[in-house]
């Protein structure tokens, strides 16, 4: 298929219509004229009105000369010299026919060769092409922190958006409204499989629904053409995977304690000398000691406020390496949660002061007396109860781990953590030393930077309690939440992790064309792809410099989905009509004399017979 630029497929349409309606309309017909006509030369002689036709077919030029010739020939007979009426109907229905086949060669390329959609896959077209990196710069770190968190604001948010629409089978928004929607990945989404009895990570104490109780999600091998749109042949691709596996912590009965709740705390800050600010009354949150250490992670809460209240809170952190964006909230979990092979998210979900029209027992959102007993609710009738949280703070941890494979081979990396050393993912393509090898290089060093943004708490910490399914459902004016199934707490982290995957989706296509407002410009800085490797790959054993020109090959390589109706062309179809105008003209000016010479004797009896017929007639009448 061909995709034209804009404003070529109408030009390409007219040329075609214009061959089929003048050079092939115009061969087919001295053909048909020359076919019927010599074909008659195996005939003995016939009348004298038929060899007058025949004539008439064989001397004009073109159909609609042909129809007015034997319609005029008619009248030519008077009542002495009949006229078969069925020769000259044949004849001027076949004149007819040749005659509006040129009209209808109009509309035939617009239906044989296009096909008009807005549902097509095409190449992004490159603008600028490269990676948003950030800058290594100590100034104005106030601007630098505000442009990271709105920057991430913004991605997130438009990830979340689109994974409800696409990602979650139960939203019904219409297909036109989904179209829309579409921002034209090669795939609606990208594929995953869902466990919810998944092995816990970690050790089964801390485990709040048991060993086999953790949710994981598992995008499984995901090809870097097909799933991701990098345009290659098949022994330039590459295949990712990313698993994530969560679990609600159990955060009572551990010695030590799991965490320290702090509550009245008052924290005074001094800007200047005249000025501190008093927050008054909060709840700080200390959890997992760690060798002299009282916390590893702490967080506060402001108890005494109604407005914050009336809300979830969240708070984040990441167990990740260092050398990753200095901007994230960095946790060192205690021993109990560290995983060599996997980065952890801490998700810490504050209650509001809601409470449910029925008892809940899902193991975050838990509100089933058994802290605290129901309450009479007056305003709602006189056997109404409502149920609190029974708990102030719950706790969700999850692993992220990844994988690179090279299809080629059948080799791939050890499911791990983040890839911080983007050399560590080569091992899989350092095998041929070939071309093919070259581009699968650029390819994972290209998924490999992407990666490193693949935790479940990218998908939380920029949108805060909006990361909820159930904030949207809360009203301040009615703090009353309907019940909610046990498992809730699953369809919160499957919404977080359909993000993560719409927020991967949304990195590979803008390769093509980064945007750098002027508002990122206090963060982040433009890396052409060609300069890229040099900084990330730092192994002797890889060429930088061609892995950076295939990289930036890619750069119109990329496959999206057209938003709006283009015109797909069929090379096979346009070349085929081509070749056909291109074949019948010459067919038409040589099968008359090529026929003539085969039947060479019987088409001169042939004419000698129809010249002699019509003069015997013309003679026979005139003596009369």
């Amino acid at each position: 298929m061909y995709i034209p630029a804009s404003g070529q497929a109408s030009y390409i349409i007219a040329t075609l219509a214009f061959l089929l309606s003048t050079l092939l309309a115009g061969s087919i017909w001295r053909i048909l004229v020359a076919v019927a006509y010599l074909s008659r030369s195996s005939v003995p002689a016939a009348g004298t009105f038929e060899h007058q036709q025949w004539t008439v077919m064989r001397n004009s030029d073109s159909p609609s000369a042909a129809i007015l010739s034997l319609s005029t020939a008619i009248f030519s007979w008077d009542k002495q010299r009949p006229w078969r009426m069925k020769l000259t109907l044949s004849l001027s229905l076949l004149s007819l026919a040749a005659l509006i086949f040129p009209l209808a060669a109009v509309i035939i390329p617009p239906q044989v060769v296009t096909k008009v959609t807005d549902d097509i896959i095409v190449l992004s077209k490159e603008r600028s092409c490269g990676f948003r990196t950030e800058l290594n710069s100590e100034d104005n770190l106030v601007g630098r922190v505000s442009s990271v968190f709105a920057r991430d604001l913004e991605e997130t948010t438009t990830a979340r958006t689109y994974a409800r629409d696409w990602y979650d089978n139960d939203q019904d928004n219409g297909a036109i409204f989904k179209v829309k929607l579409q921002k034209g990945f090669v795939v609606e989404k990208l594929p995953y499989t869902e466990t919810t009895s998944a092995k816990c990570p970690f050790a089964e104490e801390f485990c709040k629904t048991g060993s086999n109780g953790a949710i994981s999600f598992d995008t499984g091998l995901l090809d870097s053409h097909v799933h991701l749109g990098i345009d290659a042949p098949k022994d330039e691709r590459v295949e990712y995977r990313w698993k994530s596996t969560c679990t609600p912590i159990e955060m009572n009965d551990h010695e030590p304690p799991l965490y320290k709740i702090i509550s009245n705390a008052t924290v005074n800050a001094t800007v200047n000398a005249t000025d501190s600010w008093s927050v008054g009354a909060l709840s700080e949150v200390r959890f997992g000691p760690r060798g002299g250490n009282s916390y590893t992670f702490m967080a506060r809460r402001i108890l005494d406020s109604a407005n914050n209240n009336a809300h979830f809170e969240i708070q984040t952190a990441l167990a990740a390496p260092l050398n990753l964006s200095r901007y994230y909230t960095r946790w060192d979990p205690i021993d109990a949660f560290s995983l060599p092979n996997a980065d952890l998210s801490l998700i810490q979900i504050g209650k509001p002061a809601a409470s449910f029209s029925a008892p809940v027992s899902d193991p975050v959102f838990q509100a089933n007396g058994t802290n605290y007993p129901p309450v009479s609710a007056p305003d709602f009738g006189d056997t109404s109860k409502i149920w609190a949280p029974d708990t102030e703070f719950a706790l969700i941890m999850c692993t992220d781990e990844h994988q690179f494979c090279n299809p080629r081979s059948g080799k791939c990396t050890e499911m791990d953590g983040v890839p911080t050393n983007l050399s560590s993912i080569m091992e899989p393509f350092l095998i041929n030393d070939d071309e093919a090898e070259i581009a699968q290089q650029a390819t994972a060093m290209r998924l490999g930077v992407y990666a490193q943004t693949h935790f479940l708490e990218h998908s939380v910490k920029s949108i805060g309690n909006k990361a909820l399914i159930l904030e949207g459902l809360l009203r301040p004016s009615l703090p009353l939440l309907e019940p909610i199934p046990d498992d809730h707490w699953c369809s919160e982290v499957r919404l977080w992790f359909q993000t993560g995957l719409a927020k991967f989706q949304f990195q590979v296509m803008e390769f093509a064309n980064v945007k750098l407002t002027s508002r990122d410009t206090a963060a982040y800085g433009f890396k052409s792809a060609l300069a890229l490797p040099s900084l990330y790959l730092k192994d002797s054993q890889l060429d930088t410099e061609r892995i950076g020109q295939v990289l930036n090959a890619q750069c119109q390589r990329q496959r999206v989905r057209s938003s709006g109706q283009l015109q797909n062309f069929s090379v096979f179809s346009t070349f085929l009509i081509l070749g056909v105008c291109i074949f019948f003209w010459p067919v038409s000016l040589l099968v008359a004399p090529i026929w003539g010479w085969i039947q060479k004797d019987k088409q001169k009896r042939w004419v000698s017979d129809e010249l002699l017929s019509l003069w015997q007639d013309a003679s026979k009448y005139r003596q009369e």
